[in-house]
């Protein structure tokens, strides 16, 4: 076999073939099929036509190789000719300045990027959620600036190592791909890597990270979801606030979470929440304040809404013997910020007494009740008194006592018939 020289394979290149080679060196490495659906499956009739034809020429070039990892699939990576490609057509440094006024290489070699057949398979699906997510993102037409790094190219932290990372403005997620093999003591161990790099100058309080943890590779997805939020839960619970959370799911749940939730709130455009604020005011009369405002009264807790009913006085309304003023929050899916809003309520409600000698009661907008009872239960806090869960359809359709749930000890849900939140309602209809 003849090899190429640098030249001869740079003219053999045509653009796409370029691209993708710059993303099979940003992901560290690509599948033959994610090569063919997201680059040649307009050129080819298959994955297997593709393979004979525009695969077999690339191999040929000595640019890239391919790795079998199982009995039926295979990696494409770069060689060191195929990096040498990359960083000569790309904005990629060959020498990089730290802050000390050393020089160091600036691009990563071959060699750094190959893993071994059996890590690869957590590498092809974080590439996998990657791809999903431009596709998506590319789909909805976004302009909001984004940019992703895989760990190996995560030079931003240093005291934590998450497997991926996408920086949107000021917030970044933080991608942990799980293949459902890690132990309780593993995860422990990781958490305990997050406490510390939460507790460090490298978490700044203006850039927020949130933590998408992947749940990959198994059937029992909700124990796997239970165990890894129980072992953070009993590490970095206390450490969750506006600057800090974690969200637990599957690649499909998280990436909607993502795209309908999380973007959404970094444009400052998210429709759920304003459509709480005009339920809350136009059909039920509270004025309604961001719950910031109150955040040092709160343990440093952002909690929503901060919603209150006011009497001609302009004082708040009191109505069978209750202050008509509430925190509202709307939750996601799988958080954990949700649980340690809840686990220091009362320590949070008993500083904000301090100061306002009043408490207010705790509104939870959910849009699946069983899945959080399900969490509720998981942290043992499916019993508290001031706290009331609800839907944004409930909200729509009834009067304000009756959007309002709690769960009784079986689970059953019951209401309430007055604004005192006194008087029960069961409903017979609806059980968790």
């Amino acid at each position: 076999m003849k090899y190429l020289n640098f030249f001869e394979v740079k003219n053999l290149l045509d653009k796409k073939d370029l691209e993708v080679l710059h993303n099979i060196y940003l992901l560290r490495c690509l599948t033959v099929s994610q090569i063919y659906l997201n680059y040649y499956q307009e050129d080819y009739t298959g994955v297997q036509d593709f393979r004979n034809k525009k695969l077999h020429e690339l191999l040929e070039t000595g640019a890239i190789e391919e790795i079998l990892f199982s009995a039926d699939n295979s990696a494409i990576f770069l060689t060191r000719l195929g990096i040498d490609v990359v960083v000569s057509e790309f904005k990629i440094p060959i020498n990089i300045v730290n802050k000390n006024g050393q020089v160091s290489r600036g691009y990563h070699r071959a060699h750094e990027l190959k893993l071994q057949p059996k890590n690869i398979p957590h590498q092809v699906h974080l590439n996998q959620f990657m791809i999903d997510f431009k596709t998506i993102y590319q789909y909805k037409n976004l302009t909001i600036p984004w940019e992703y790094y895989d760990e190996k190219y995560l030079s931003q932290y240093r005291k934590i190592r998450p497997d991926g990372m996408i920086r949107m403005l000021d917030v970044d997620l933080f991608l942990e791909m799980d293949m459902s093999t890690e132990s309780k003591a593993q995860l422990t161990e990781k958490w305990k890597n997050y406490k510390w790099f939460l507790n460090s100058a490298e978490h700044r309080n203006d850039q927020k990270v949130i933590v998408l943890f992947i749940i990959e590779n198994t059937d029992l997805i909700e124990n796997r979801k239970n165990l890894i939020k129980l072992t953070a839960g009993d590490i970095v619970l206390d450490d969750i606030d506006d600057t800090f959370e974690i969200i637990v799911g599957t690649k499909e749940e998280l990436l909607t979470i993502v795209f309908n939730q999380l973007i959404p709130d970094i444009k400052k455009t998210n429709y759920r929440k304003a459509n709480i604020v005009n339920l809350l005011t136009s059909r039920y009369g509270f004025n309604v304040s961001d719950a910031s405002i109150l955040q040092k009264k709160l343990g440093n807790q952002d909690y929503g809404f901060f919603v209150r009913k006011l009497d001609e006085s302009n004082n708040l309304l009191v109505e069978y013997n209750r202050i008509q003023g509430f925190l509202v929050d709307y939750c996601y899916r799988d958080s954990l910020s949700t649980i340690a809003k809840i686990s220091y309520l009362d320590s949070n409600l008993a500083e904000f007494n301090y100061y306002y000698k009043w408490k207010p009661s705790y509104i939870i907008i959910t849009d699946d009740l069983e899945h959080l009872y399900q969490d509720l239960k998981l942290f043992k806090l499916d019993r508290l008194n001031n706290i009331y869960y609800t839907t944004i359809s409930d909200l729509q359709s009834n009067i304000f006592p009756h959007a309002l749930y709690q769960f009784d000890y079986n689970g059953e849900l019951y209401t309430f018939e007055d604004s005192g939140l006194i008087k029960r309602k069961y409903l017979d209809d609806r059980k968790i």
